[in-house]
């Protein structure tokens, strides 16, 4: 099951029957095919349109899914996704990289590995029976398309190729990890695939012994099978009629290097505390960071001395063998100050001496005093402070009260006021305010208030200016529940609703709600103008105690009233403010999710190439601020001396915040530091190429063809002006869908990226409608009574045609055609139909 799609592939033979082969019209065999087993249905797959022949063959149970190759091809099976070959024994998906491995038994001369790359197109042709090995491409004419095995090998070496897995595990990943491994069922031989050679060798690791048990001839006492377990370690299944065991690798020299265990015995740190890093350590910083949840990174890189780094500047740089890459990551748990920080995990990357990496990452502890070894990729809930409610805020003595005061504490205010009243023109108090413009909704806890009379108030309140007798609605919250007015509890409502007019009280229904300090909750939500006041015992369920509709300014001066209700005396309120706090969720990636972003298509290098280093950097450990590539240039990295006049020219991706930049710049820039490292050639299944030296108008963005339309007709990668039908946009925008990108380590949106990518996307020019070229062909079919007429002008037919149907048998009708060949869409719009009666038609044919 691809971990992708969820559609099952299925690999099968040619039964010895040359027949069966380079064919997709008769029977499922000799390919592998792609079914969709939970029969979703709809833009996702559909029935079997036909079954294999011979008459009176049937499958069920399946649909086929849309985007197969041969879909709508004339009397195909459309479940075929691949074709060519003889006898595979066995296929697998490396989860990673996502490439498909196939091995496949030979006839005479050749045992062959197939891969299916994730950026081949669908409809690969590997060739059986016309070539067996690595003999060539085949010749015209041949269905789907051209694919030779990655690897062959003679029958001296082998009889029966049994293919195997990519090695993800961990016992042996300073030797295997990321190699493709296989045996054969006649030598017991077991290899791994060696893709640094060209072509493709293999690399023998062990000879499995043979099983017990009478020879039928055909040797059924060798490998069968391989498999692996939860941890991605490999197991090799032994044939045998008599009890056939399942083997372990096993080392028999001496272990190779481990990991270490604490960030500390790696020696990147010359001290954990600081985080200085240890001589030879270089900071560095890229143009588009790659977007991880938030965090706030540091970069370090290092090569080994008297070596030195091939620079390109287009494309990836090469680094020698030994080269090392540190990222240190802290999350900001606090939003109303970002220096308060957590430390997460610091990953370091390693360029082995196969051409590859391999990284790991490193933990931190609670108490920041070590980080360890992550093994397996891990998930852990972060606590973050979330932002105050309300604030900054100012203070204001409304109508010549006693002089109050203001004190900010830790989740909140402490304000004491005078004044006479809130109340008709004679406003005098103390208000606490900031600008608010359109809805909103606050709760706040008054802890308590200290009074001076019956008829002290505090609160919420909107108020349409600091005139002393403006409009205002006010949220009201009493001392104590005695007796006042009609008012037996703690809360109420007062507006006024004009200049100097006079104030209304809204008393709560019964039983009306009591106040108890210090929970005194209060909560004032503005819909339109419409204001709804709320009280709570906990600040969890709460009840509506007033509601009233007054027309007030779209922006309004809201904040916190306190009235002392006395001429000379103060009243004092606290507030609290509950933060919106919350948990983010944080990937820790293990050994095995690395290599998911450090594909071998990117050389498993990111963000250390022309486009994203050139650029100003504060250097740490000389103060000196300079281009990086001129300062890179100046130490002797680069094996070659660049010219350093040339370097304002090259290249340079741009942060998608650059507001100097232009839409397109911060976009693409965005997409090749955030995707290209799997969207480009070699890389995923996908149709689209995010490195930003490939021209727009070849990089199959605008209008691309998605492997995934989500379900959205019309879905094309980028569809100007339409954010709805734009897959990059939809799955970009999402963290919580199965079909969010990036793929991993990813549990917030990257809010204004999107809204950049977004604003790109409605900015891009709508090509204007294609009108298909004369010469049309007029036609009455069928032996109609009337002959039709058809006239043209500036893209629009105008048809007049009689006739008795367009049904069964009974085409009788007026057809203006052209021929046209190949795939396509067209759209017309029919702008009347005259009708003669109910079953009047008119529209598009093809035949």
């Amino acid at each position: 099951f691809h971990p992708d799609t969820g559609f099952l592939h299925l690999t099968n033979g040619d039964d010895a029957n040359g027949g069966n082969n380079q064919r997709i019209d008769t029977s499922l065999h000799s390919g592998m095919l792609r079914i969709d087993v939970d029969q979703l249905g709809g833009s996702v797959s559909h029935a079997p349109p036909r079954q294999p022949l011979p008459a009176g063959s049937s499958t069920a149970n399946y649909f086929i899914p849309n985007s197969n190759p041969f879909v709508g091809v004339s009397n195909a099976l459309e479940e075929f996704w691949g074709i060519g070959l003889r006898s595979p024994h066995r296929a697998t998906i490396d989860p990673i990289s996502k490439r498909i491995f196939i091995g496949d038994v030979g006839e005479g001369t050749k045992e062959e590995v197939s891969v299916a790359e994730p950026s081949d197109p669908f409809g690969l042709n590997w060739q059986w029976n016309r070539i067996e090995g690595l003999n060539g491409d085949l010749a015209a004419p041949y269905i789907g398309v051209n694919k030779r095995p990655i690897i062959d090998y003679p029958r001296n070496d082998g009889r029966a190729v049994i293919g195997g897995y990519v090695y993800r595990g961990a016992k042996f990943a300073s030797d295997l990890y990321g190699k493709y491994i296989f045996g054969d069922n006649i030598t017991n031989s077991v290899w791994y695939l060696d893709e640094t050679t060209t072509p493709a060798t293999k690399v023998p690791i062990c000879t499995v012994p043979k099983g017990t048990g009478p020879n039928s001839g055909s040797d059924y006492v060798g490998i069968s099978s391989f498999g692996v377990d939860s941890a991605n370690e490999l197991y090799i299944c032994q044939l045998s009629s008599l009890g056939g065991k399942i083997y372990e690798l096993s080392r028999s020299g001496p272990q190779p290097v481990v990991l270490p265990a604490t960030l500390s015995a790696t020696g990147a740190f010359a001290s954990l505390a600081t985080l200085a890093p240890r001589t030879g350590l270089i900071d560095y910083e890229p143009n588009s960071p790659l977007w991880s949840d938030g965090a706030v990174k540091s970069r370090f890189m290092g090569i080994p001395t008297g070596t030195t780094v091939t620079f390109n500047a287009t494309g990836e740089y090469t680094f020698p063998a030994g080269s090392i890459w540190v990222k240190h990551f802290e999350l900001p748990i606090n939003d109303n100050n970002a220096t308060q920080r957590k430390r997460l995990e610091t990953r370091i990357l390693v360029r082995n001496d196969t051409g590859y990496v391999y990284g790991a990452t490193y933990k931190w502890r609670a108490d920041n005093s070590e980080a360890d070894l992550v093994t397996t990729g891990t998930t852990s809930a972060i606590s973050i402070t979330g932002s105050e409610p309300i604030g900054p805020l100012t203070s204001v003595d409304l109508g010549s009260p006693s002089a109050g005061a203001t004190v900010k504490t830790d989740d909140g205010w402490k304000v004491t006021g005078g004044g006479a009243d809130i109340w008709d023109t004679s406003d005098a108090f103390r208000f606490v305010h900031e600008q608010r413009t359109g809805d909103f909704d606050v709760k706040t806890r008054v802890e308590s208030l200290t009074p001076t009379d019956l008829y002290t108030k505090a609160g919420l309140m909107a108020r349409a200016s600091l005139a002393a007798n403006s409009p205002h609605v006010f949220a009201v919250v009493f001392p104590s529940n005695a007796a006042r007015n009609n008012n037996t509890g703690g809360y109420e409502f007062q507006s006024r609703e004009v200049v100097g007019g006079t104030s209304t009280a809204i008393y709560p229904p019964a039983p009306q709600p009591q106040v108890t300090y210090p929970n005194g909750w209060l909560r004032l939500k503005r819909t339109g103008n419409v204001f709804t006041a709320y009280s709570s015992a906990d600040g969890l369920t709460w009840n509506v105690f007033a509601s009233k509709t007054q027309a007030l300014p779209s922006t309004v001066y809201f904040g916190l009233a306190v009235c002392a209700h006395t001429p000379g005396g103060v009243a004092t309120a606290a507030y609290h403010f509950p933060h919106s706090d919350r948990i983010q969720q944080w990937f820790f990636p293990g050994r095995n999710d690395c290599l998911q972003c450090h594909t071998t298509a990117s050389s498993g290098v990111l963000g250390v190439n022309t486009p994203q280093s050139s650029r100003d950097h504060l250097f740490a450990a000389t103060g000196i601020t300079d281009n990086q590539l001129r300062a890179w240039n100046h130490i002797g990295l680069f094996s070659t001396t660049l010219d350093e006049a040339s370097i304002p020219t090259l290249e340079r991706l741009v942060n998608v915040n650059d507001t100097t930049a232009t839409l397109e710049k911060r976009a693409r820039s965005y997409l090749d530091a955030n995707c290209s490292h799997c969207h480009r050639p070699g890389g995923v299944h996908a149709f689209w190429d995010g490195r930003i030296e490939t021209p727009l108008a070849s990089a199959g963005i605008i209008n691309g063809t998605v492997q995934n339309t989500l379900g959205v007709t019309g879905a094309k990668v980028v569809v100007p002006q339409n954010l709805a039908k734009s897959i990059l946009h939809k799955r970009m925008g999402t963290a919580t869908e199965t079909y969010a990108m990036p793929p991993i380590a990813k549990s917030l949106v990257d809010d204004p990226a999107v809204a950049v990518l977004a604003a790109w996307i409605n900015s891009l020019d709508v090509p204007p409608p294609q009108v298909l070229p004369l010469p049309w062909v007029n036609a009455d079919l069928g032996g109609v009574a009337l002959a039709g007429e058809a006239t043209y002008a500036s893209g629009t037919f105008s048809l007049s045609a009689s006739g008795d149907d367009i049904w069964n048998t009974a085409d009788a009708f007026h057809y203006v055609y052209q021929p046209l060949t190949g795939d396509g869409e067209i759209t017309a719009r029919v702008g009347t139909v005259a009708p003669t009666n109910p079953w009047s038609k008119a529209g598009r044919d093809d035949a």
